[in-house]
């Protein structure tokens, strides 16, 4: 429907002028003999792209958050915290200092009253949201180089009370992907029990294939299991080859796709 919203619109528009235009059809009401508008056959939304299109029309996430995907590489670190995690030791403990995998939003560039430059912005993961989180960072222009560059970063957060309250302070930031991309896997393993999910699977990856963003790369095979082929043992590998882009982002979006059954680190 959003890749046909040009032709609906124009449908719509048509019935209207013609119902205000006072003229009947001959064969019934005015419109009844527009040709209603096909939908555009195209593949569905990848899952970060479905979450991005809600963020954009209703502004939060609705079916996920986009690090859902990391949280099993964020938890491996043990100096790394949820938000939720973060307040609760923060209120626990009289303050706490960890880092967090955080999508920023809304960042904007201040100066203090001294001329000190500074950031004000949001940041949400899957447990939480902030609002209006100051961050004064020690390279003002570095840290505006990765704003520039991504909004999915793990940011050093001071957990802090104020009078009681919580009033967490950011400390400094670093792009998501490079922190985890030790913790990635050379490849992926993908089982699936159907074999057209096959070219679903190659046309995942070759969406992926241009993002700058994922630095590591790695060999994806497939192995179809109990999949009748001819000549053929019960579970099939197949190859596709060597240098696909492997994230975690990545791997949550293969294991949406209608065959695939497990997806695992190789």
């Amino acid at each position: 429907m959003f890749q046909s919203l040009d032709a609906l619109a124009n449908y719509s528009a048509a019935i209207f002028e013609q119902r205000n235009s006072n003229q009947v059809s001959l064969f019934g009401e005015a419109g009844d003999d527009l040709p209603e508008p096909r939908l555009s056959p195209t593949e569905d939304w990848l899952p970060n792209e479905r979450l991005a299109e809600e963020n954009l029309a209703i502004g939060f996430y609705l079916s996920g958050h986009p690090l859902d995907d990391y949280a099993v590489q964020l938890k491996r670190r043990k100096d790394t915290l949820t938000l939720l995690e973060l307040q609760e030791k923060a209120e626990r403990e009289g303050g706490a200092l960890a880092r967090v995998g955080v999508i920023v939003s809304a960042v904007q560039d201040r100066k203090s009253g001294r001329g000190t430059r500074y950031f004000r912005m949001n940041a949400s993961d899957p447990t939480g949201q902030l609002s209006g989180m100051v961050l004064f960072p020690e390279d003002f222009e570095r840290t505006r180089a990765v704003l520039d560059e991504t909004a999915e970063v793990v940011m050093l957060i001071e957990g802090r009370l104020n009078e009681g309250q919580y009033d967490p302070m950011a400390r400094s930031l670093a792009p998501l992907e490079s922190v985890i991309s030790a913790g990635v896997s050379a490849g992926l393993n993908v089982m699936i029990d159907e074999v057209e999910a096959v070219p679903m699977i190659q046309s995942v990856l070759e969406r992926f294939r241009d993002d700058g963003s994922i630095k590591s790369k790695g060999p994806i095979k497939i192995t179809a299991l109990d999949v009748p082929l001819p000549d053929a043992p019960q579970d099939v590998e197949i190859h596709i080859g060597a240098a696909w882009p492997v994230s975690p982002q990545i791997k949550g979006a293969l294991k949406s796709l209608p065959g695939v059954v497990l997806v695992e680190d190789a």
